[in-house]
């Protein structure tokens, strides 16, 4: 696991520009939340250098943040642990970690990233 200051610092370590993403063919209400998903697999790559997810190996552990999304954050949204589970798949390979120590920094890095992906206010016609 590699610690980062900050987002900044672990998308520089993968000469990553946030800015330079650009997302077409999806409806614009749902743009951020895609270069959050970007963001945030890159800062997943960042933290975990050396960790490749091995589904067919069910005693390997893979860590991926847990948010409460009713707490009084402020915004409803707030870093709570971290899971961790043997072989199925609730993330898939890019938004999980090594250990939950990766899985806890990534969540501290990139709150606004999970926020952002995770917090949606359908608008409702």
């Amino acid at each position: 696991m590699k610690k980062f200051e900050n987002r900044d610092a672990a998308f520089a370590s993968q000469n990553y520009d946030p800015s330079a993403v650009v997302i077409t063919g999806v409806p614009e209400h749902h743009v951020e939340a895609l270069k959050a998903v970007a963001n945030l697999f890159v800062a997943h790559d960042a933290v975990n250098p050396d960790f490749k997810p091995n589904y067919e190996d069910p005693a390997q552990r893979k860590y991926e943040a847990i948010h409460d999304m009713g707490s009084p954050s402020g915004a409803g949204f707030s870093y709570v642990g971290y899971g961790d589970w043997w072989s199925g798949s609730g993330v898939g390979a890019r938004l999980v970690s090594e250990t939950g120590t990766a899985a806890e920094h990534i969540a501290e890095i990139c709150d606004q990233d999970y926020k952002v992906m995770k917090v949606y206010d359908r608008k409702i016609e």
